[in-house]
């Protein structure tokens, strides 16, 4: 694959081997898949106000993510708790 300075940050890491299955995450998290699904879609309501996306993408009918997408994704959602 190439990449170039438009490729977003978690294609990158899912091709690097940073790959993280939504099943696994959803186990991890012990929330059901649709909820991570959920996360990619729709997002979560920041305490902060706006809204934190879980970066993902499709590669044909399967969504992609990858840790450092989570723990990006959890990052944000801590943040916004600290400074709301």
């Amino acid at each position: 694959m190439r990449v170039s300075k438009t490729t977003p940050r978690v294609v990158v890491e899912v091709v690097s081997g940073d790959r993280l299955d939504l099943v696994a995450l959803a186990n991890q998290e012990s929330v059901n898949l649709t909820t991570v699904l959920r996360w990619i879609q729709r997002g979560m309501r920041a305490a902060a106000g706006g809204t934190v996306r879980l970066e993902a993408f499709m590669r044909g009918k399967k969504w992609l993510t990858s840790r450092a997408a989570v723990e990006r994704f959890f990052s944000a959602l801590r943040q916004s708790e600290v400074t709301a």
